[in-house]
């Protein structure tokens, strides 16, 4: 059986050396629910299933930002676990960072259309936050004219943030790309791997 506070106390202690520009831990309410923070916290806009709020973010490394969410949920004997982590970019004083992408693994007791764990990529924000920019600088009405445009050309692509994309599809062995979270190691082992990855992954693409 997972124990959720050990569980949080093993990625806490293992992934800390990954955090080197501010502390690492997690608080908690009395529902399981668990979020990441730290002694750098800024602001950004979390952009989920549709809803934007506005969240805490702590300082991962250069202008990258870190939420984690993890919320454990016992509808039966076992805990079902659910995690959520994302990635922003922006200065410390900007409340409305870019949502750049975000990594999932969510254990339902039925889950065969949506691979687990997978990605979702954001990073179209920028693009659609200088658009809104744009109309907010020259005064233009959304409903007219250029403004009206704009607004036609943004709805003809796809919304690709609404794609969940595989982290771990096992298709070259006719495998499933539905995974269970089934023990404690594999969360923590996956935590570390995965923060891992995304920063060596980032400074890659600046350098």
């Amino acid at each position: 059986m997972i124990n959720p506070k050990k569980v949080i106390e093993e990625i806490a202690k293992s992934c800390r050396h990954y955090f080197l520009e501010s502390t690492f831990y997690f608080h908690h309410n009395n529902y399981f629910r668990y979020y990441i923070t730290g002694n750098r916290i800024s602001k950004a806009i979390n952009n989920y299933n549709g809803v934007q709020e506005q969240i805490d973010v702590i300082k991962w490394f250069g202008d990258f930002w870190l939420y984690i969410h993890i919320r454990f949920e016992k509808p039966f004997k076992e805990y079902n676990t659910f995690i959520t982590i994302s990635v922003f970019q922006g200065e410390e004083n900007d409340d409305y960072k870019v949502q750049l992408f975000r990594a999932e693994w969510d254990n339902y007791e039925n889950e065969e259309n949506h691979p687990q764990p997978h990605w979702h990529i954001l990073s179209n924000q920028r693009l659609e936050r200088s658009f809104d920019e744009l109309i907010d600088l020259f005064d233009l009405d959304k409903e007219d004219s250029f403004g009206a445009e704009i607004k036609e050309e943004k709805l003809k692509g796809i919304d690709i943030k609404k794609i969940h994309f595989s982290m771990n599809g096992h298709w070259a062995t006719n495998g499933s790309h539905v995974h269970r979270i089934n023990d404690e190691a594999t969360i923590v082992n996956w935590f570390k791997g995965l923060l891992g990855h995304i920063k060596l992954q980032l400074e890659y693409a600046i350098r």
